[in-house]
């Protein structure tokens, strides 16, 4: 099966189309190898080409009404997990690997510094201040992290539908995760020097996934911030996938 986006026309609501994610079985699209991609390998986010096929309501879902946090009414599950907004549900799953991702590289470095020996080079205080500063930019975000969700999954679970403000805010703040970490392992890379630029080390994989994750259109961190600080001066929302 994949699930892909498509244009729906409509004429009501003052507008052409309508976005929606259709469920399709593999009997019904080829996948074209296309993905020769810098980072991220191993994602194998191939082209899918589908041809006349009939995708039935019950396989189709309406991204407005997955954004207004209308369920369908033909689904029995109504558990909380299935009233978190779309939006977000996506953009943790993208800024988790890259936590993951900048861990790892800053783990990779710290052992770096302890095995040099050249001279007192394991005494470098510009590498100890790198490891300092690391280590606190991953902990805040993996604060960040646990709060946002926790709270999200606090107001599902009373019934209520998180605010407008807090959706901003997570939205926003899952990009700035994403772009956070991949400073983290940007100036890790850069710091190992051409210790780290083999081919066959992990640094350098980790350096061109992290940035390739970055590069997704979600990771904007200029449109999701933008949207949060109009939000607080009283402005409406502009931000369709939140």
């Amino acid at each position: 099966w994949v699930l892909v986006a498509g244009r729906v026309p409509v004429t009501d609501e003052g507008r052409n189309a309508f976005q929606y994610l259709f469920l399709v079985p593999r009997s019904d699209f080829v996948v074209e190898d296309t993905w020769h991609a810098t980072g991220l390998k191993g994602t194998g986010t191939n082209v899918v080409v589908i041809n006349d096929a009939f995708v039935p309501e019950y396989r189709a879902s309406s991204e407005a009404d997955t954004a207004m946090l209308r369920l369908d009414p033909e689904s029995g599950n109504s558990g909380p997990l299935y009233r978190h907004p779309w939006g977000l549900i996506l953009s943790y799953a993208i800024a988790a690997p890259a936590i993951g991702m900048a861990l790892a590289a800053h783990d990779h470095y710290v052992a770096f510094v302890k095995a040099r020996r050249d001279g007192d080079a394991r005494g470098d205080p510009h590498a100890h201040l790198l490891i300092a500063r690391n280590r606190t930019i991953l902990d805040c975000v993996l604060a960040k992290l646990q709060q946002n969700l926790e709270e999200l999954a606090r107001v599902t679970a009373s019934g209520a539908a998180p605010s407008m403000d807090l959706r901003a805010q997570c939205r926003w703040e899952a990009s700035w995760m994403t772009e956070s970490c991949a400073t983290v392992t940007r100036v890790v890379f850069e710091a190992m020097g051409a210790s780290a630029i083999g081919d066959d080390h992990p640094v350098q994989r980790l350096f061109r996934d992290i940035h390739v994750l970055k590069a997704h259109r979600i990771n904007n961190t200029e449109s999701t911030g933008e949207n949060f600080g109009r939000l607080q001066v009283g402005l409406t929302n502009r931000e369709a996938f939140l």
